[in-house]
């Protein structure tokens, strides 16, 4: 999958990811490697949209939205955490696939929560 760079572009491929991991769902064919699919996709995007504004940004700037991604992160480790231990929690320690599957799709919904914070920015 390639990825667009425009605004309407990168909304079409937030929407063209949510459909091939649908469809690869739908397939119940090795579901755990579709949600690290998606979760690796939605991090490929991310990286993509934050580039596309940095390059855009004086010096300044830059390092300011450096600084305020690097916070985000910080923001992200933090409910990764809290996302896997709910999971380890709710079956007494152990993960299994599913609980791997809900991990993956919770941490790649909240990287497109930030796509589409800096999608407004384009």
């Amino acid at each position: 999958m390639s990825f667009a760079f425009g605004n309407a572009q990168s909304h079409a491929s937030i929407n063209e990811i949510h459909q091939d991991y649908q469809k690869c769902l739908d397939n119940a064919d090795f579901m755990l490697g579709c949600s690290y699919e998606y979760f690796n996709k939605a991090d490929s995007l991310l990286n993509i949209v934050y580039n596309k504004i940095s390059i855009r940004l004086n010096k300044q700037d830059r390092e300011k939205f450096r600084k305020e991604q690097l916070k985000w992160i910080k923001q992200r480790d933090v409910y990764f955490k809290k996302v896997r231990k709910k999971e380890l929690n709710a079956d007494e320690g152990f993960l299994g696939d599913d609980q791997k599957m809900v991990i993956a799709d919770k941490q790649a919904e909240f990287i497109f929560e930030r796509v589409e914070e800096l999608l407004k920015r384009l």
